[in-house]
């Protein structure tokens, strides 16, 4: 991705940065501020939605795929707390038939703490 439209966008809006993006590897970061929190303080499952799609569609970009997302399996397994910075990876899980099922999880930068763990199952060239 050309830097000058990384701050483009949605993701741009939310403050995602691209990590690197490989046709095997996919990541991009996000320090949680207090506007991508739930009333409860947490991380919002939609802001962590977000950071899934971004991470899967750069790792699909990479690998030269322009498909669209047909459906995202996504589990919150503990919160984000506002200050921390989290990565979302993608890795392909599995491809064919015109699909790849990618692999995504979502971590705690500081302490490598599994917060998210999605799959995403996109669709095309």
């Amino acid at each position: 991705m050309n830097p000058e439209q990384e701050d483009r966008g949605f993701a741009g809006l939310l403050g995602i940065r691209l990590l690197e993006a490989t046709p095997h590897l996919a990541r991009v970061e996000l320090d949680c501020g207090e506007r991508h929190h739930n009333i409860f303080d947490k991380l919002h499952g939609g802001v962590a939605y977000s950071l899934v799609e971004e991470a899967a569609r750069h790792l699909l970009a990479a690998a030269g795929r322009e498909g669209r997302v047909r459906q995202v399996n996504i589990n919150y397994l503990a919160p984000a707390q506002a200050g921390q910075e989290v990565v979302a990876e993608a890795r392909p899980a599995e491809a064919g038939d015109g699909e790849l099922l990618v692999a995504v999880e979502i971590k705690d930068s500081e302490q490598g703490r599994l917060l998210v763990s999605a799959l995403v199952l996109a669709e095309g060239a």
